[in-house]
């Protein structure tokens, strides 16, 4: 699935702010039980394993200059 979200900041700023927020993702997932790991592979690319419930996806988020995806 491709989920592009637009934005109008700096790349950085959206690597800081995606750095310094991903913990708070297990948050938004039912339960309180989910793990969530992340990872950057480079500058503008964040990796994203969760596992709930015995479930787990995988995902990645790229940073683009008017988006991300």
């Amino acid at each position: 699935m491709r989920v592009p979200i637009p934005h109008d900041l700096p790349r950085e700023e959206v690597r800081r702010r995606l750095s310094s927020r991903s913990h708070e993702i297990a948050n938004f997932i039912p339960g309180g039980m989910a793990q969530v790991e992340t990872a950057w592979p480079d500058e503008d690319t964040m990796t994203l394993g969760v596992r709930a419930m015995g479930q787990g996806i995988r995902g990645r988020v790229l940073i683009e200059e008017h988006q991300v995806v």
